[in-house]
């Protein structure tokens, strides 16, 4: 059996176009709303959990110890994302730590280095501290100034009859002496 239609070709070109062009309207139309349910969803579920983690680490490089990357560790509906937060927030602490650890260092050795320049017993400079000072003094443009040295007659007399605690005092008492006389600016030891 066959079947015989007959039709012009102007009609079926302008029906084959509008079919095309409702085609691409139809694919251009889902396009489009795919693209703007996926952007909304990344925005939403995961550029949220990544703006926190960079508040997180602009607020730990400015010195502040917010850990505010913490909650969207709990709160995270992304899965994928929670390693990520994680491992950020874990060097997070270990930056704060080596901070913290770097700040204590700095302390210490400044209170090293002031020990090493002073005595203990007197307060003045000790015998490198005190060479340091002259050595800097020596070297500035316009070096003035008078070398004094004083010798504590009988000291060692001192020590042997009244006691090493009675020398100590005296000592304090005869730096205390110099501190009093002299100049703050002027540089006192003891050899």
């Amino acid at each position: 059996m066959y079947l015989i239609a007959y039709s012009s070709l102007d009609s079926v070109l302008r029906h084959m176009f509008w079919s095309f062009v409702e085609g691409i309207l139809g694919i251009g139309a889902v396009s489009v709303f795919t693209i703007l349910l996926v952007h909304r969803h990344l925005k939403k579920y995961l550029f949220t959990y990544f703006e926190q983690v960079k508040e997180s680490i602009t607020r730990i490089l400015a010195g502040e110890r917010s850990m505010a990357g913490e909650t969207a560790i709990d709160e995270s509906e992304v899965p994928e994302i929670r390693p990520l937060v994680e491992t950020i927030l874990e060097l997070e602490k270990k930056y704060i730590d080596k901070a913290e650890g770097m700040t204590r260092m700095e302390g210490e050795l400044s209170v090293a280095q002031a020990k090493a320049k002073y005595d203990k017993l007197t307060g003045l400079y000790n015998r490198s501290g005190f060479e340091e000072k002259v050595e800097e003094l020596l070297k500035s443009e316009d070096p003035k100034g008078a070398f004094i040295l004083f010798d504590l007659d009988n000291f060692k007399r001192v020590n042997d009859m009244e006691g090493h605690p009675e020398g100590d005092r005296m000592l304090e008492r005869f730096a205390g002496y110099l501190g009093a006389v002299f100049r703050k600016g002027d540089s006192i030891g003891r050899l």
